[in-house]
Parts: C-alpha cells; structure tokens; sequence
C-alpha cells in the first residue's frame, strides 16, 4: 500500500471529475479507478488527499461553494462497498486562506506527525479532528517533513494577501525549523467545526432558556411572597362581644353596632374558614334574615347594610356578581 500511487478528482475546462484512482505498476501500468459510492459532489474544490497508514483510511479535503472544508473518509481495505463518509464540516472565509495552491502535497510529505497541513497556514490533527490556523501574514505554499525528523520546513511566498503581484517561484523562502518550537512559538486559533458550532449554539439557547424559566420562577415567588405578605397583612377577624363586633382588617379595628351587621359578619366569617371568598345570595340571605321578610324588603335591607359596610371600611368589600355560567345565580364575594 505505501508504495502506490493515488489520486482523487482530476479534470479539465467543461469536465471535472470525483474518482479516486490508482497507478496499477504491476501489470498494464495505468490508472484504475477505485469504485466508492457516496461521492463528495463534482464542483467541489480538491485541496488534499491523505492516505492514513494507521487507520488504514483515506482522507480527503474539499472546498465547497459554501465556504465550507468538507472532509470526508474512506477505507484503504478491500470491502463489499467502499463509501466515502462525512467527517467533519469547517466554515472558513476562502478569502482568508493564506495557501497559493491547491493538491500541494505529495507521498504525505505534509504530514507532521499528527497534524497534516492543508490550505497552507492550516493544520488539521489527525488523532483529534481539531482544525488550527496558522497566524500569518504572508501566502504560504504549504509546511512540509524536513530530512531530520525533528525538523519542518515552511515554504513562504514572502507576498502578503493584499499584494496582487504575480507569484514567483524563485523568490519562494524556505526555512527550517524545529516541531516544537514552530508549534509553540507560532500563533494558532483554533477554528470549531459546524458541529460544534451547532452544538454551542444549542447550549447556548438551552442556557438562555433555563434563565428565562429561572426569572419567571423567581417572578413568581416574589410575587407569591408579595401576595402572602400582604394578604398576611390583610388578615380578617371578627371579635364578638355582648353588644358589638370587632372586625380587624389591614391592621385596622372597625367596630359594628347593629343586629344584622353583626350577622353578616359571622357568616363572612365562616366563608372565609372555609377557605373561600363567595357564597350564593340565596344561602347569604337565608343565614343573615333566617328567611324572614319579604324577598324585595330583604334585598332592599341588605344592599343598604353592605354599602353602610363598604362605606365604614374605605373599599367595596362585600360586593354582589353574577355566576359566569348562569346569569340567573348570584353571589356574595369578599374582598381584601
């Protein structure tokens, strides 16, 4: 296996082509194609074709009209169906991809142990699938082994992006430099895949819904406290004693004279032991009156006791409404 030739894509002016192809030098001596199904489409740009002895995988670089490096695998082995897989997805600005050429390796030659160099000032780590960029000014041909293994070498166009001048192979500036201390005195950033971007983005989101639900559920309990407070605050006895009865409301002692006030009071009294706030006229009145009068005298006597009530506490505090769901019911409601 390491000692043939491969090739992806190829082309000319109206025609371009997505195979993965083979030099056969043991017999005819021509290219063979490599049958894969899954094929990263046609109009996708080639930049790099790696053959992963390890894994035993093919891995392959493209720029799509989306800006977008697609890297795709394949395996090296014999199979029933070879497809080539989706690996990883980088966004990337194609303006800001400091690389002159494209297919600029050969033999794996940009292959530094475990990164492989890609685009020119790119480096992606094979064991990890973590994209770097290399913080440079000028267009870089590509970073490559050196003869000590120990050693890179960087070749450098010594043309800045902006500088629209012709590129001259001869001016090309090599250098040699030791890995570790290129990797560690270099300025790398490390650009996420859309997956992780996409996965941010949910943690992002899922987050700021947590601090939407958490606000509301704080809202609520402020609120809630607002209302224990001052329904505490609004508490509602009623005293009796011989001749009156002290009603205590917000904080607030009124005293009531008369027979029937009296009477109204001890029946709102227990309405509200019962954890409610409303009771049906009729059941009002047959406990207030005991049935007796006329229904016109009773309705008459009673609406005047409640206003003489509501005036005395400051606030329409007994109050008459219809039931919602018949309009011929009516109630007697309370309230704080």
């Amino acid at each position: 296996m390491s000692n043939q030739i491969f090739l992806y894509g190829g082309g000319g002016e109206f025609l371009s082509r997505n195979n993965l192809i083979h030099f056969n030098n043991q017999s005819n001596k021509e290219w063979l194609e490599i049958p894969l199904v899954n094929k990263p489409p046609k109009e996708n740009l080639v930049y790099d074709l790696y053959l992963d002895l390890n894994t035993k995988l093919f891995l392959l670089f493209t720029f799509s009209n989306k800006k977008n490096l697609t890297i795709y695998s394949a395996p090296v082995e014999e199979t029933l169906e070879k497809t080539w897989t989706l690996v990883n997805e980088f966004n990337l600005n194609k303006g800001e991809v400091r690389g002159i050429s494209q297919q600029n390796s050969f033999s794996n030659k940009n292959y530094i142990h475990p990164k492989l160099n890609i685009l020119g000032n790119y480096f992606y780590d094979i064991k990890t699938g973590e994209l770097t960029k290399w913080i440079v000014e000028n267009d870089i041909v590509g970073v490559y082994k050196a003869f000590k293994k120990d050693s890179l070498i960087v070749v450098d166009t010594q043309i800045k992006k902006s500088d629209q001048s012709n590129f001259n192979p001869h001016t090309f500036k090599l250098s040699i430099q030791h890995i570790d201390n290129f990797f560690n005195s270099e300025s790398f950033e490390t650009i996420p895949s859309i997956r992780q971007q996409r996965t941010q983005f949910g943690l992002l989101f899922f987050a700021f819904l947590l601090l939407c639900l958490a606000g509301i559920l704080i809202y609520r309990k402020r609120l809630s406290n607002t209302s224990s407070a001052y329904y505490s605050e609004s508490i509602f006895t009623v005293k009796p004693s011989d001749n009156h009865i002290l009603v205590s409301l917000n904080n607030k002692d009124y005293y009531f004279y008369e027979e029937m006030e009296i009477k109204i009071f001890k029946v709102l009294h227990e309405i509200i032991d019962q954890g409610l706030d409303s009771i049906d006229l009729e059941t009002f009145d047959e406990k207030v009156f005991n049935g007796l009068g006329h229904k016109t005298h009773i309705t008459t006597k009673r609406n005047e006791i409640i206003d003489r009530i509501n005036n005395k506490l400051g606030f329409d505090f007994i109050t008459k409404e219809k039931s919602q769901e018949d309009k011929r019911r009516k109630f007697i409601k309370i309230s704080f």
